[in-house]
């Protein structure tokens, strides 16, 4: 992009992004705290976090038992299974080190939100290269604090999953003004808050090839993320008694549905479930990410993920979905 000088209005439009950043991470981490001290947290999915946390600094490593034997597929023995059975999240080893200071289940609850908040920062400086303008440049930092699917993530329980809201944006942010080494390092960093944003990550490489012409750095992204991917799949292997993630059964009907093309988009896409979702994603944005398909296109792989699954709530647009 072509560098944009800061002037005066610039640092007032910084300065009132880390107003907004502030206020939000205030409010939304009073708002959890006050529900964990009021006993409205959950079971499933932050104390199964805290446990599997806890047991990395104090063993067995990654271990968790909290499961609900009605409808949870990682309930796979009452002595508890280990969290790489079920997703694969190297972060909360990073994570794990805050309990060192401060064991408890809202430590989580307030570095979730604090990361969160921090991405209303790299939506301000990609919207002032892309718009040139600074003001513009603050209302999509607010968009980006206000976007109702990424606070429902923030408000159900903690999950590393929901950091990458805030890290897949600075990745982008990096690659689009080609600062390669931090791109690497926030992809990776994203990259280890779940499965399938290596996937992603793969996407943003070959986006930028085909976009940048930036061959070898866009070709190392792929690479990376196709090579995590195989890591995950490994450690998967070792971890689950079954070899294979204990979620998989989510998406056994859509495997038979893959010869069937249009039976697949009538049943995952068209759907009145499934286009509610939609709509409550781009609803927010007032349609504006069709506008630039090939932008929207880095969404794609977390949508498949979401449309095909079998769990409605991956197609609700609330939890950290």
């Amino acid at each position: 992009p072509e560098p944009k000088p800061y002037t005066r209005v610039s640092w007032l439009a910084l300065g009132a992004v880390a107003l907004l950043a502030a206020l939000y991470a205030a409010y939304f981490i009073a708002y959890m705290v006050t529900s964990h001290n009021a006993f409205l947290t959950h079971a499933e999915d932050l104390g199964t976090m805290d446990q599997a946390i806890w047991n990395i600094l104090h063993g067995p490593l990654m271990h968790q038992t909290v499961c609900n034997i009605v409808s949870d597929t990682n309930c796979y023995s009452i002595n508890g299974i280990s969290r790489f059975a079920i997703h694969f999240e190297p972060i909360l080893f990073p994570v794990s080190l805050s309990y060192i200071f401060w064991p408890d289940p809202r430590t989580l609850l307030v570095l979730q939100t604090l990361v969160v908040a921090s991405g209303a920062f790299p939506a301000f400086w990609l919207a002032r290269l892309r718009l040139r303008s600074d003001i513009a440049a603050v209302a999509i930092a607010l968009l980006y604090l206000l976007y109702p699917a990424q606070q429902q993530a923030v408000t159900f329980d903690f999950h590393a999953v929901t950091f990458t809201a805030a890290l897949l944006m600075f990745t982008l942010y990096f690659m689009y003004t080609r600062r390669t080494v931090w791109m690497f390092v926030f992809a990776i960093l994203a990259m280890a808050c779940k499965e399938e944003i290596p996937v992603i990550v793969a996407v943003y490489g070959l986006w930028s090839v085909i976009f940048q012409q930036r061959w070898r750095s866009g070709l190392a992204l792929t690479g990376l993320g196709v090579a995590w991917v195989g890591i995950y799949l490994l450690v998967t292997h070792f971890a689950s008694p079954t070899g294979h993630s204990l979620l998989t059964s989510r998406y056994n009907g859509v495997f038979s549905l893959l010869l069937h093309p249009v039976q697949l988009i009538q049943q995952h896409i068209l759907e009145p479930q499934h286009l509610q979702y939609l709509k409550l994603l781009l609803s927010p944005a007032a349609y504006l990410p069709l506008l630039a398909p090939w932008v929207f296109i880095l969404a794609l792989p977390t949508l498949a993920l979401n449309l095909l699954s079998s769990d409605p709530q991956q197609y609700s647009g609330l939890f950290q979905y």
